[in-house]
């Protein structure tokens, strides 16, 4: 059974091609494209026929979006980094053009695909916004409150749009201090990075030395791991296809 996963960020969109045999589990993908996330409505509609289409020899099961927002159903009800977004049903602009269609939260998206099967996981985006994600022992949590943006948002702009400030402890001190109440109040075992900021050399790092330093955290007696997300820039498209 073959699924295009979309992920739609801020900045880009990112389409995979994915198998999804029972033996591999839904790991195998079979061909990417990325396009700039367009800057108006009509360029949008045009890129999202374009990205669930491209694969014009193959025979395509389902569509999985993961969109950044408040999600009902295959509607955007509000969309924080593309403001142009607002009750947008990718059902009516899609129409028959899939057998099934799936939209789920970015975050949750990436919590799908990344998370480990045992624990709880709190798996987090760092795009243009913050991505929230739960899952516990592999089995995504629907929290409506990770879907509004943190009010440490903006703070967390400003400091991405400097690359010297992303690469700094304070950084890295900022995420753990505004991260840890997430930590204690759902008891997170495991918390997994993903998005551009986390290829850079030394992050995994910065961010274990930033929760050690906090006064209320012990890694060692909570058993709190730090992870970065092998899956790379696919990471919320596999999700997306993993929808159901």
């Amino acid at each position: 059974m073959k699924t295009i996963g979309i992920d739609i960020g801020g900045s880009k969109m990112r389409a995979v091609l994915r198998d999804l045999p029972a033996q591999a589990g839904g790991k195998r993908v079979l061909a990417a494209r990325q396009v700039k996330t367009p800057k108006n409505l009509n360029d949008f509609k045009k890129e999202i026929l374009k990205l669930s289409t491209w694969v014009l020899d193959t025979q395509v099961e389902g569509i999985g979006i993961g969109a950044a927002g408040i999600i009902s159903g295959t509607k955007i009800v509000k969309s924080p980094n593309i403001k142009y977004l607002r009750n947008f049903d990718f059902k009516k602009l899609l129409g028959g053009s899939a057998t099934k269609l799936n939209l789920g939260n970015d975050a949750q998206c990436f919590a799908r695909a990344a998370c480990p099967k045992k624990g709880t996981c709190l798996a987090v985006t760092l795009g243009t916004g913050i991505g929230r994600g739960l899952a516990k022992n592999a089995k995504v949590k629907k929290l409506k409150a990770f879907e509004y943006p943190e009010k440490w948002e903006k703070e967390y702009q400003k400091m991405r749009g400097k690359p010297k400030a992303v690469m700094s402890r304070e950084f890295a001190g900022f995420l753990a201090e505004n991260l840890m109440p997430i930590v204690k109040k759902y008891k997170v075992t495991t918390i997994i990075f993903g998005g551009g900021v986390t290829d850079r050399n030394g992050f995994r790092k910065k961010m274990l030395n930033a929760f050690r330093q906090r006064p209320s955290t012990s890694l060692k007696a909570s058993g709190l791991k730090i992870q970065i997300s092998k899956l790379g820039k696919n990471a919320v498209a596999i999700g997306a296809v993993l929808l159901k």
